[in-house]
C-alpha cells in the first residue's frame, strides 16, 4: 500500500494491533466507570482504538491496557470519527509514563 506522505502527518510509523483496553475520561469529574475498547494500531507515542461511544476530542483518558503494561497510563483524544452504528474510531496522543 503506497501512503502520501504529503497527506500522513503522523510522527511515526504504526503498527497493526488488536487488543482489549479499558479507557474512563479522567477529565470529566463524577465518572467512575470504565469503559472497552479495542487497540486497532499503536505507535511510540500514541494508539488507534475502536470504542461504542463517542470520546470527546482534548478529553484525557485514563488507559488500562490488558496485558500491554503495568498500571494505568493517560492519552488524550485528537480526534474522534464515527464509523458505523455505535462504532466510532478515535486518535490518541499517549503521555510520557
Amino acid at each position: 500500500m503506497k501512503v502520501d506522505i504529503l497527506r500522513d502527518q503522523r510522527r511515526e510509523a504504526r503498527e497493526p494491533f488488536i487488543g482489549n483496553i479499558y479507557w474512563k475520561c479522567a477529565s470529566e469529574s463524577g465518572v467512575n466507570a470504565f469503559s472497552e475498547g479495542i487497540v486497532v494500531n499503536e505507535s511510540e507515542c500514541g494508539m488507534g482504538i475502536l470504542t461504542h461511544t463517542p470520546i470527546k476530542q482534548g478529553c484525557t483518558l485514563e488507559l488500562y491496557g490488558e496485558k500491554r503494561w503495568t498500571g494505568s497510563r493517560q492519552g488524550t483524544v485528537r480526534w474522534c470519527t464515527q464509523m458505523e452504528t455505535s462504532i466510532y474510531s478515535s486518535g490518541l496522543v499517549i503521555s510520557e509514563a
